[in-house]
């Protein structure tokens, strides 16, 4: 995966992961481990941990977090959107996926044997055209290929 603005590819998943959710999620929820063994991760790049009392002055996204679970005492909230959504785009952009969706896109006819249509998948890798059962499940490249 491409290097973009300093940040890794675990910092980029926990980024997009919280701004798939709204930009906000209860602290509650960004923890690892289990039991009494748990630990809060790491906060992503331009995220930062919120406590209720410092609400006010953040935007409605945020505050909506804590409206809407009264119980919560701390949000971890990506505090620069435009800078995340910023990194987010460039890794879109120089993403290998995105090209293969275009692919995808371009390839997406079935082809039909006798029992009808067979829906078909490109490689990653290889950029063959297989079967949908010659990949693994949420795979994009095919089993030769791993």
């Amino acid at each position: 995966m491409h290097k973009i603005e300093g940040t890794t590819a675990s910092q980029r998943e926990s980024l997009k992961l919280i701004v798939s959710r709204g930009g906000a999620v209860p602290v509650s929820k960004w923890t690892t481990g289990s039991g009494r063994f748990t630990k809060m991760k790491a906060l992503p790049p331009f995220c930062e941990r919120i406590e209720r009392r410092d609400a006010a002055q953040y935007p409605k996204r945020i505050r909506a977090v804590f409206e809407k679970n009264p119980r919560v005492s701390a949000v971890v909230a990506v505090a620069d959107l435009r800078a995340a959504r910023r990194v987010l785009r460039k890794e879109l952009e120089t993403s290998p996926i995105r090209n293969l969706k275009v692919k995808l896109e371009l390839s997406a006819d079935n082809y039909v044997d006798q029992h009808g249509p067979v829906p078909t998948q490109i490689c990653y890798r290889c950029a063959r055209r297989l079967d949908v059962a010659d990949f693994p499940i949420h795979s994009l490249t095919c089993y030769a290929c791993q």
